[in-house]
Parts: structure tokens; sequence; C-alpha cells
């Protein structure tokens, strides 16, 4: 559990991306993709900009033996999402999800990657616990979500 006094100074979401390597190939590149909420207020976060809805577009940028892989997924015109859709994290709560990007990035095997994640993207709304009707989003760039370490890993030769 984080300590209040953390909560209180932290101003902004975090994201953590692991790789489950058990079963790492060019056919499956598991990832999973954690938002932690480490702010003393509690944030509601739009899930079509993330990995927690299907993707509408490209959320990762994936970089193999130094060129981008071609993301070959599909690409989705959505309506904005509603704020009941808007996913609820508490004060020094975190939620995750695994996602396989070998559906939809085409990769092959025997190079050294890199992926990161867009997190400047991503709507944020702000407080009013259980009314994320009334959530409000922030008008700060600096209470979206912050930038996080990007993934490096080595996919085996087929």
């Amino acid at each position: 559990m984080t300590p209040t006094s953390t909560l209180a100074q932290a101003t902004m979401l975090t994201y953590e991306l692991s790789l489950d390597s058990t079963t790492l190939s060019a056919s499956h590149v598991g990832v999973r993709f954690s938002l932690h909420n480490p702010t003393a207020e509690v944030a509601y976060v739009n899930p079509l900009q993330t990995p927690f809805a299907e993707p509408a577009g490209r959320p990762f940028e994936v970089v193999c033996g130094g060129e981008s892989v071609s993301y070959v997924g599909r690409m989705i015109k959505r309506a904005p999402a509603h704020p009941d859709e808007f996913l609820r994290i508490d004060p020094g709560g975190s939620r995750s999800t695994e996602v396989d990007l070998a559906q939809s990035y085409e990769f092959s095997g025997g190079s050294e990657c890199e992926l990161s994640f867009d997190a400047g993207r991503v709507e944020v709304r702000w407080a009013v616990p259980d009314r994320p009707d009334q959530a409000r989003p922030s008008a700060d760039a600096a209470r979206g979500v912050g930038s996080g370490e990007p993934l490096r890993f080595r996919l085996p030769t087929p």
C-alpha cells in the first residue's frame, strides 16, 4: 500500500509494461499493461485510448531491429466514450490487462525489440467519487498519465 504522504504528492497516473516471457515468440507477444493511481484522488480513464478496450488504432509503438513494426490490427472509428464507460481507479489502486501484441503487430523473430505506450493521448478525469459523469477533465496536461519505461525484449529466432 502506498503511504498517504506519497499519495498527496503525486499528481498523475503512471503505467507499467511487463512481458510474459514464458510463451514469447513471433506469434505470441504477451504484454501486461497496468495503470497505477498514486494520487489522493479517484481517477476515471477513457478505456478507448488504452489496451483496456479493443484497440481503435495503434496504442503502442513497437520497434524491432531499429525498424518500426507494422501495425496490422483493426482501425476502428468510434463514438466518444460515455462517462459511465470510463474505468475507475481509486487512490493508491491500479488496473491491469493482458494483450497479445502479435495479434495486431507484424513481428518476425530474432531481433531486439522496444515497446512503448503513447500515454499522452489518454483522457483522465478526476474525483467526484461514484459520479464519472461529473468528474472533471484535467486542463493541466501534467494531470494525465505520466511516461513509463519502454519495455525491451528479444524475440527468439523461429
